[in-house]
């Protein structure tokens, strides 16, 4: 009987011994990575059979931005503290000075595995090419995916919805009309359709989000 009591008291301690799940540090840019993915390639005028990596984003109140996943673009994160232990309920961002988006929309959060993917859409406006990618406010890379948006986005004091006026509209008719080639005034960041030409269409697109209760709210103008 004593003998059944100490071997059930020696199997009890050697399970208290045993050391418990890892707990995770901060986050480590050297332990974490992030990656974009492409899906698609461009069929218009404009980088014809290269990988689709632009994504036009319009203001919550204006109307829906694009979804990354409809062009086939994903962006996948994997997010360790500096012992490569995965940090779960992670805050990743995805993040650019001359963006002014609307809320959290360009968020997301890590699984308990510290790995997640951005495919959906965010709401804003501005233009950049590249995206840097933060987790908990850590920079742990840049993704090569491009925005376009109804106008300059990093104003020095944004109005909260990020709405699109008529100050906006010079950036905008400064490659109206054009087509992509040499010596065009083309821009890609006014070509919301991304079919290599500025036109009727993207004067449509542009004209639908603008929003007349914004004026004299948000500048419109880039921060230098």
């Amino acid at each position: 009987m004593l003998g059944r009591i100490a071997a059930a008291l020696a199997a009890a301690l050697l399970l208290l011994a045993r050391p418990g799940p890892a707990v995770a540090g901060p986050v480590c840019p050297d332990s974490s990575y992030v990656v974009a993915s492409f899906g698609c390639t461009y069929s218009g005028n404009y980088k014809f059979g290269q990988p689709y990596d632009t994504v036009s984003i319009w203001p919550a109140v204006d109307g829906p931005s694009d979804i990354f996943a409809a062009s086939g673009i994903a962006v996948h994160v994997l997010v360790r503290d500096c012992q490569g232990n995965p940090i779960s309920g992670a805050t990743v961002e995805l993040h650019n000075d001359s963006l002014c988006v609307v809320g959290s929309s360009n968020t997301f959060t890590t699984g308990l595995n510290g790995r997640a993917t951005f495919a959906g859409t965010f709401s804003g406006r501005g233009f950049c090419k590249i995206l840097s990618v933060l987790a908990n406010g850590v920079p742990i890379g840049v993704v090569p995916v491009r925005i376009n948006g109804p106008g300059p986005g990093g104003d020095l004091f944004p109005h909260p919805d990020c709405c699109v006026t008529v100050r906006n509209f010079a950036a905008f008719e400064a490659h109206l009309p054009s087509e992509n080639g040499v010596g065009s005034s083309y821009s890609i960041d006014s070509d919301f359709n991304e079919d290599g030409f500025v036109d009727l269409v993207d004067w449509v697109i542009w004209f639908q989000h603008v929003q007349g209760f914004c004026l004299g709210k948000s500048t419109g103008e880039a921060k230098p």
